[in-house]
Formats: structure tokens, sequence, C-alpha cells
């Protein structure tokens, strides 16, 4: 296998063979030909085998030791923004044997986070649910609250992030911020509260600011301050515009064809 090539390359130090069993691992050659050639191996990875090659690196990291092998899949949203109802169903039957397999017990060491909008989830057209089997299986717990969660079911919906907590969040951010430029930057709790105060009151606050920007236009601020020490820090957030538009959403619902 190719983990062996590697571990052959590091001992006779052939940078040469290294960076092979590296391509092989990463599933970047494109024919069995070529992998022959330059590894001596008879099979590539590819959009077929890929999830039995990630059983098979859990097995291998594993008997290296560690614990098990967490694989998260941002951005699932793509998926969803696949235009052909086939290539999207191939996909979901994929992730469907997926599920099966951790919960039947077929797999162990091996877990998968996949990371999505509730468009994604939701969306009987598109989304996660146009695949019946698997919205049988990722429908959540009618009987969880805002307050009472079930954190053991296979989808777990992140909760907005409270005021308070935005704040203990933008305070952390500002020692990081510090730390990273080797300064200190006049901004005091009470400043941090004004910010926010100011951001969360503009028109449109409500609908459309997410913590995204919440944290870009604090860290932007910060990063003005420490160019300009003299810039008065209320000017700045007496600046500050909500933008009313939303172009993750927006665009893909604009862009999606109807199937």
């Amino acid at each position: 296998m190719a983990n062996r090539s590697q571990h052959k390359g590091y001992i006779k130090d052939d940078e040469q063979l290294r960076r092979n069993a590296l391509k092989w691992l990463k599933g970047e050659y494109k024919t069995k030909t070529e992998a022959k050639q330059e590894l001596g191996v008879r099979d590539i990875i590819n959009d077929l085998n890929y999830y039995d090659m990630l059983k098979n690196f859990c097995k291998l990291f594993v008997n290296m030791g560690y614990s098990g092998f967490m694989i998260n899949l941002d951005e699932a949203i793509n998926l969803y923004k696949i235009s052909t109802s086939v290539m999207r169903e191939k996909n979901y039957e994929k992730i469907l044997s997926i599920y099966n397999d951790c919960f039947q017990g077929k797999v162990a060491n091996l877990f998968f986070n996949f990371a999505g909008t509730r468009e994604f989830l939701e969306n009987e057209r598109r989304g996660l649910f146009s695949y019946q089997a698997l919205k049988s299986r990722l429908e959540t717990n009618k009987f969880e609250t805002l307050e009472v969660r079930d954190f053991a079911q296979p989808v777990i919906r992140l909760m907005p992030l409270s005021h308070n907590e935005i704040f203990v969040l933008l305070k952390k951010l500002k020692l990081i911020f510090d730390y990273n430029y080797k300064t200190e930057i006049d901004i005091s709790d009470n400043d941090i509260q004004q910010f926010m105060e100011e951001i969360f009151n503009k028109p449109g606050a409500s609908e459309f600011l997410t913590p995204r920007e919440v944290i870009r236009d604090f860290l932007n601020i910060l990063n003005i301050i420490r160019q300009n020490p003299s810039i008065d820090k209320n000017i700045l957030f007496g600046e500050i515009e909500i933008s009313d538009e939303r172009p993750d959403e927006l665009s893909l619902i604009n862009s999606i064809e109807e199937l």
C-alpha cells in the first residue's frame, strides 16, 4: 500500500517516493497505470471507493495509537447546489450508507460531521429531505425545545449566539489580536458594549446581522486603531452600516433552476 511506500521513502530518504505516496493518499492519481508505475500499487482512490479508503485510513490511524478518525465536511450546501437531480441523489445515497454504517455498528472509531444550512437539510426538493430514506432518519426530535436539547440525535441544530456570548467572544478576540500584534489596543469592556449597542441598534440588524459580520467589523476597527492610534474610536463605531443583502442565501435561491 501507499503508506508502506511512504514509510520506505522516509527510511531511504527518497523524497520522490514520499511525494508519490502522498499523491496516492490524496487521491491525485488519475489512472491505475500511473500508480502502478510510480508506486507498484494496483488501486487508486476515486469517486467510487473513497469511502472504503476512509475506513481503511481509520484502521491505520487506530493501529498507530490514535483513538479514531474524525472527518469534517464543511459547506455541505454545495451538495444542494448540484443542478442534476441524479447526481444529488448519488451523493445523498452515499450519505445514507455512511449513516447506516455508523448507527448499525458496521464501522468503529470513525466520526463524520456534516455542516450545512437548514435549507440544505429540510428543503424537500433539493435538500437531504428530498431523499425519503434520509428524511425519516434525520428529522428532529419533536420533544426538543430551545431550553431542553437532545445532543444524541443525528442532527444537532446550532442556536444563534446570545448578546452575552458575542460579548465574551469579542473580548477573547481582542486578547488574541493584542497577542498576535504584540500591542494593546485601547478598547475596554465598556467600549465593546458600546460597539455592540451601535451595531445591534442599526436598522436591519435584527434581520440581516450575523455573528460573522459583527466579528469582521470589530476586527476591522481594531486594525484601524492599531495603525492609526490617534483616531477617535467613537467615530468608527458611528460609521458601522448593516448590509441588507445576504449573498450566501439570496444568490443561491436566485440561481437555482426549478427541476
